[in-house]
């Protein structure tokens, strides 16, 4: 998806999943496929996939392959998880993103698009936390749109800590930009080099 000059990937889901004969068990590569199983999916393409049962003939251990794209135990796609992410990062409300969502073919709630920015947070909180980082520059803005969470009177906003010079991200926050004590906080995480 290209919105302006920045570019947002999306995961790929595939109609159908790929065949693994490795037993998750016994680790050897004798299964067979057991049973054929086509599921409905939410997603903004499809609408079915195609899973694979297997079942090891060593040792008898069945195992389910999935379409890539789509989690175990799970009727709706990657692709629709990141969306509502996306959608609300770039400033709908969660009603508004499950009505766009609606809209493409994809019945969403606004409670399904909550609980997936608050896992799409906490995933970027783990992935670019790793306890004090040398930086030169670091640069802190926020999203500028406050963000109501459902049953919550309190609103904060998206706040992002990027190096400057390689513009990675280093720290993605749900916080007021303008709450002092809690940009200190995301400061102290972050160490400046030494000059010689």
């Amino acid at each position: 998806m290209v919105a302006g000059m920045r570019r947002y990937i999306l995961p790929v889901v595939k109609e159908e999943a790929q065949v693994d004969r490795r037993c998750p068990t016994c680790q050897r590569a004798s299964g067979h496929i057991h049973q054929r199983e086509e599921r409905g999916v939410v997603d903004i393409r499809l609408g079915r996939v195609l899973k694979w049962r297997m079942q090891c003939g060593r040792c008898g251990r069945t195992w389910t392959c999935q379409p890539e794209g789509i989690k175990a135990h799970s009727q709706r796609s990657q692709r629709v998880r990141a969306l509502n992410v996306l959608l609300y990062a770039l400033g709908l409300s969660y009603r508004a993103v499950a009505a766009v969502l609606w809209s493409v073919g994809a019945p969403e709630s606004p409670a399904s698009v909550y609980r997936d920015v608050r896992a799409g947070g906490e995933a970027a909180r783990r992935l670019h936390h790793r306890g004090k980082r040398r930086v030169r520059v670091a640069g802190i803005d926020g999203t500028g749109q406050r963000m109501a969470e459902p049953g919550n009177a309190h609103s904060e906003n998206l706040t992002l800590v990027v190096e400057v010079g390689s513009r990675r991200v280093l720290e993605v926050q749900l916080l007021y930009e303008q709450d002092v004590e809690a940009v200190q906080h995301l400061v102290q995480e972050l160490e400046a080099p030494v000059w010689d």
